[in-house]
């Protein structure tokens, strides 16, 4: 039982907020009092931080016939953001070579930026530093065709 409880801890932070004040964020995206904030987020690689669109990592290209369990750390610099993370990445395999169960994510981050990022990217967040929790990421791997079995032909 203390297991799960200290595995629910480190998977999920809970922020309370309560009445914050955004004036500080209406002037600086120059809010019109109307449009909702998130419609002035830039849904892009280039707007969100180094973790916002986690992909998949399968370096195999298959679904194996073992369990990894991986743990990661990356330093990101970006000219006005500065960010160090450490992560994991766990493979599960269900059925031998054919379904593998993936969970994946940032344990913790550690960021910094400066304010012209912040406002760039829209933030909320009127911090420019501090440490957050990330995602947890499941996907699957099914194996339909063994690439022995076909024979592939690339048209030029």
């Amino acid at each position: 039982m203390r297991l799960i409880i200290t595995f629910t801890f480190l998977l999920y932070q809970v922020y309370i907020i309560g009445q914050e004040d955004f004036t500080w964020w209406n002037k600086a995206q120059k809010w019109d009092g109307a449009t909702s904030w998130t419609q002035y987020l830039k849904y892009s690689s280039k707007y969100l931080g180094p973790n916002a669109l986690p992909v998949p990592f399968n370096p195999a290209g298959c679904a194996g016939d073992s369990t990894i369990l991986e743990f990661n750390t990356a330093y990101h610099y970006y000219s006005g953001d500065q960010t160090n993370d450490m992560g994991y990445n766990c493979h599960i395999n269900l059925v031998k070579d054919f379904i593998t169960l993936q969970i994946y994510g940032m344990l913790i981050e550690k960021y910094s930026l400066d304010t012209i990022t912040r406002d760039i990217r829209a933030s909320r967040n009127q911090k420019t530093s501090g440490t957050s929790m990330g995602d947890v990421n499941i996907s699957t791997i099914i194996q339909l065709a063994n690439e022995k079995n076909y024979l592939i032909l690339l048209c030029g």
